[in-house]
């Protein structure tokens, strides 16, 4: 029996398209196609590895509407999930397509609560010995997302933990 391979998605996103014929900034247009879904590093990581046959775990920050229908979306997948659920809502990305290119319009990350921070430590705790690998995506990330001090420890105690493991960049 295959065991999961945890994934960190720490910034998420709802993904919307635009489609228009054409795209000039300043005017008026209409949508042509619309397409919505839930995106972001970690989540493409965990629908890529389970079209491979295996089997992620999901942990990622999610909130308000967009991150229950991203919790859904991904739940009828068949992947397992260990959301740590937020205030503030999970972010939206749109991006509009127009002659074969687009335009990417992205809202800022939300801001987590030390008590967000806490919960996001103690279930990365709870799932981290039952995983067989660990998929440690880096990125660059705002000091307003984790704050400085939480930035810091969150680094130090992915450190400690992968003493051995190869951590690689997004």
């Amino acid at each position: 029996m295959s065991q999961e391979i945890l994934i960190l998605g720490l910034n998420p996103a709802w993904q919307r398209l635009f489609y228009v014929d054409k795209f000039t900034p300043g005017e008026v247009h209409r949508i042509k196609k619309v397409e919505e879904y839930g995106s972001g590093k970690g989540i493409n990581c965990g629908l890529v590895l389970r079209l491979l046959g295996g089997v992620p775990l999901m942990m990622h920050f999610l909130g308000s509407e967009h991150g229950s229908r991203i919790f859904d979306e991904i739940s009828a997948y068949g992947i397992q999930q260990a959301p740590v659920w937020i205030k503030e809502p999970t972010r939206i990305c749109t991006t509009v397509v127009s002659e074969g290119e687009s335009t990417e319009l992205i809202e800022p990350s939300p801001v987590l609560s030390d008590f967000e921070n806490e919960d996001f430590i103690q279930t990365l705790n709870d799932y981290w010995s039952t995983t067989q690998s660990r998929q440690i995506r880096t990125q660059k990330m705002r000091a307003k997302t984790l704050g400085d001090s939480y930035q810091v420890s969150f680094f130090a105690l992915i450190k400690s933990w992968t003493a051995g493991f190869k951590i690689k960049n997004a």
